[in-house]
């Protein structure tokens, strides 16, 4: 298994893409993300890039297929 810093979501390390969520999760919990474009395209965007992410490795390994 590859180490922690190793992988990489869009460019980013792992450990810092947690921080990045964990942030969003918390600013929507206080209810501080606003409701407008940007803090709806900045949740989008996280999102799809965890799972861009976790799309093929779940296909291969999980459904088996090609």
């Amino acid at each position: 298994m590859k180490k922690l810093k190793e992988t990489k979501i869009s460019g980013i390390s792992l450990p810092l893409y947690a921080f990045f969520v964990a942030v969003i999760i918390v600013v929507t919990l206080l209810g501080k993300l606003p409701l407008d474009m940007v803090g709806l395209t900045l949740l989008l965007v996280t999102l799809g890039h965890l799972l861009y992410f976790i799309g093929p490795e779940l296909l291969v390994d999980y459904l088996a297929m090609t």
